[in-house]
């Protein structure tokens, strides 16, 4: 049978349990894995909408469509005008 509890209260019960540790290796051997994934990339979960509105972007700069910055605030504050 598996027992729920929320992420806080498991992360205070490892800590519990660690604090009570008095082997080093152990600790060392804790530590492994808790760096690792300390040092993961994050990974980014963009949506259907999201993806498609990058690769249209990537596309209009491989098709030479863009602007520079002065260009685009020059647009920008045209547009606020309207």
């Amino acid at each position: 049978m598996k027992i729920s509890i929320s992420k806080s209260d498991l992360k205070l019960l490892i800590i519990s349990k660690i604090t009570s540790i008095s082997d080093r290796e152990i600790l060392e051997e804790i530590t492994r894995p808790v760096n690792l994934e300390s040092e993961l990339d994050p990974v980014y979960m963009l949506s259907p909408e999201k993806k498609l509105a990058i690769e249209k972007g990537l596309k209009d700069v491989a098709e030479g469509r863009v602007y520079s910055s002065e260009e685009a605030q020059k647009m920008l504050r045209e547009w606020l005008e309207k």
